[in-house]
């Protein structure tokens, strides 16, 4: 007799506290008498929002999601709907796209009432459907939920992120253990064949990219270097000395005659006489 006076009671008190109500404390079935349908998911829990739970047996319900949302039977459309707290203050109550002021489906608007969200393909959730929807999307502005909360950090992004991150504490410690062991610090310190191969193919590169650099670097001085003008003639100077060569040996073959400095005189024009013949000589 006690426990179906507690059952009843516990019925009673569900039934108390199974309203749900808009973000400015208004109950649902006061603004339409239609809206019974809609009932807390948890009505064990202190505050929970609310589907369109409350429906005949064969008809199709809502889906409560772990975040709080509802998801139409056929997965069509999700929606953001009322909590069981009149204040909205719990933090079981959902707050994403509270201040959406867009048009609802059936014409008017949905300040303050339920919102129907469009789901992005990168997982995010945007306010509204149709134009608003979709430009929320291709402009990157959608909300991630992650715990029953919103946030503006793609959750898959971040995850793929720290699993490939390298703990530094996990490499200290294969670093530690590796050192810490004796024999593997003799096996690492011996030089293996593939370790002296590898150093002569590194050898052998360097040498190769010194002389590989020596041969560019001659072929750009032999393709850069400064072109001879007329004034800058190399063999110009050589021809001057030839020919200084040649006028020299020419002074020295050929010898000059010194030039007469006599001045000639003209015999004068008197008669010339000789002498008697027939004297006798004084010797």
């Amino acid at each position: 007799m006690l426990s179906v006076r507690i059952l009843s009671l516990a019925f009673l008190f569900s039934t108390a506290t199974a309203a749900c109500y808009y973000q400015n404390g208004t109950d649902v079935t006061k603004f339409n008498p239609a809206n019974k349908a809609y009932q807390p998911c948890n009505v064990t829990a202190q505050a929970s929002m609310c589907c369109r739970i409350n429906l005949d047996a064969g008809t199709p319900k809502d889906h409560c999601r772990p975040d709080g949302l509802c998801d139409s039977p056929n997965h069509e459309f999700l929606w953001r709907e009322s909590c069981s707290d009149p204040t909205w203050k719990s933090p079981h109550c959902q707050k994403l796209c509270l201040d959406y002021d867009g048009p609802s489906p059936w014409g008017f608007s949905v300040a303050g009432i339920d919102v129907e969200l469009t789901a992005c393909d990168d997982g995010s959730l945007c306010c509204g459907i149709g134009t608003n929807g979709s430009t929320c999307c291709t402009q990157g502005k959608g909300v991630w939920m992650v715990n029953g909360k919103e946030t503006t950090v793609n959750p898959n992004q971040t995850a793929s992120a720290s699993a490939s991150a390298v703990p530094a504490s996990a490499s200290a410690t294969s670093a530690t253990s590796a050192t810490s062991d004796p024999s593997i610090a003799t096996e690492s310190s011996k030089p293996s064949s593939s370790s002296k191969k590898h150093t002569g193919a590194i050898a052998g590169g360097v040498v190769g990219g010194v002389v590989g650099l020596a041969l560019i670097a001659g072929a750009m001085y032999w393709l850069f270097r400064p072109r001879p003008t007329g004034d800058m003639d190399p063999n110009l100077s050589k021809r001057r000395e030839l020919a200084a060569e040649l006028d020299s040996g020419a002074e020295k073959q050929y010898r000059h005659e010194m030039p007469n400095m006599e001045v000639p005189y003209e015999v004068d024009g008197l008669p010339r006489g000789e002498l008697d013949g027939g004297g006798k000589r004084a010797w």
